[in-house]
């Protein structure tokens, strides 16, 4: 929901924040900006200049950003806290698309949601949690959609 990213740079320098490329001992834009076309491909942000200021872009495409920084730096872990509550339904279903290529290359996401739909949708295993206590936890398939809203 709340989005570690600095308006006032570039989206190639949010998606490098703290890990910028080098060559030589030096910064290297050109790389961080090739890099970074990559990233934003694979999240359906294309058509975005790695150049633009990040504060320029509109919440639903700065929250995909989000997840492309997630895709630079390597994670061996997703946590995504509510990450459709900003988007539209096109950039929805790219980011399922995105969470179900993830998963399938072995990526752990914790998909955290109040919309049962997405839970269907993309979920493995669910846990449910009240009050920071895990209440239980399932493979999806062991759960019906009234067992989910009861527990």
């Amino acid at each position: 929901q709340e989005l570690s990213l600095v308006n006032d740079m570039s989206v190639a320098e949010n998606l490098f924040l703290g890990r910028m490329p080098t060559s030589v001992g030096f910064l290297s834009r050109r790389e961080a900006e090739r890099r970074s076309r990559d990233a934003l491909a694979h999240v359906g942000l294309e058509h975005v200049d790695p150049r633009r200021r990040l504060g320029d872009l509109p919440l639903n495409q700065r929250q995909l950003v989000e997840v492309a920084k997630a895709l630079v730096r390597d994670a061996r872990i997703l946590i995504m806290d509510e990450p459709t509550a900003a988007l539209q339904s096109h950039d929805i279903e790219n980011l399922y698309g995105v969470v179900r290529e993830l998963r399938a290359k072995g990526l752990g996401i914790v998909f955290i949601s109040h919309h049962l739909e997405e839970v269907f949708e993309l979920a493995d295993s669910v846990t449910v949690m009240r009050d920071g206590r895990v209440i239980e936890s399932r493979p999806i398939g062991n759960w019906t959609e009234r067992e989910l809203v009861v527990a």
